[in-house]
């Protein structure tokens, strides 16, 4: 499986791999550490499944990891198309550690992350790492 990567929450711009990110929980506690480009968030000794973490935070916790993390998958590609009926209740909220600086950022006001066509790496030019905001 090659490089995936997501928006984030509060830009809609690309995270690119090996970047460091926040995850804003339900809670509004934080995850942090750097995203590595397949699904994974490094926060220091623990390896953190983004979908993995879909699904338990959607009461899918399963003691199948495997089970649990295409649960999360499944949770995480129906955010697009969320209604009130919706069993995805919590979707991931990914940002920019860089975004966190000044700013109070509160799960409820971000918008949810969403798949990046970039997938993280494979961006038009340099430049585009800071200014593409995927908006489609």
């Amino acid at each position: 499986m090659g490089f995936s990567s997501f928006t984030s929450a509060f830009s809609g711009k690309s995270i690119p791999v090996n970047s460091p990110v926040v995850i804003i929980l339900p809670d509004n506690s934080m995850k942090a550490g750097n995203y590595d480009g397949y699904g994974r968030v490094m926060c220091g000794n623990e390896v953190l499944s983004v979908y993995n973490l879909i699904a338990q935070l959607n009461g899918f916790a399963s003691d199948n990891s495997e089970a649990e993390r295409n649960k999360g998958i499944d949770l995480f590609f129906q955010v697009p198309f969320l209604t009130e009926d919706s069993i995805c209740k919590y979707p991931l909220k990914m940002v920019r550690t860089i975004e966190c600086v000044g700013n109070n950022l509160e799960y409820d006001e971000l918008n949810p992350s969403q798949s990046c066509k970039y997938q993280g790496w494979f961006y038009p030019n340099e430049k585009a790492i800071d200014e593409v905001q995927y908006s489609e």
